[in-house]
């Protein structure tokens, strides 16, 4: 999967939350990138009857912040 994503409002979120009947509270989020190319992709291997091998690459390229991840499933059925 490759795609474009682009952010519109604010790029450093900072809500004011509360639970009910408690005092207000802020959380500072990770800042976004304006303009990020998103991608996803990664092979499923089956070697053999009972073996299968998953790969997964996922990650937001920018400018600035960037987000990126690798993933390893080995799944075996008996």
């Amino acid at each position: 999967m490759m795609g474009w994503q682009h952010a519109f409002d604010t790029l450093s979120p900072k809500p004011t939350l509360s639970f009910a009947g408690g005092l207000p509270f802020t959380i500072e989020g990770v800042p976004l990138a304006r303009d990020a190319l998103v991608l996803d992709a990664g092979p499923n291997i089956a070697a053999g009857k009972a073996l299968n091998i998953d790969v997964a690459y996922t990650g937001q390229l920018a400018r600035k912040p960037a987000n990126q991840a690798a993933k390893l499933n080995l799944i075996w059925r008996f």
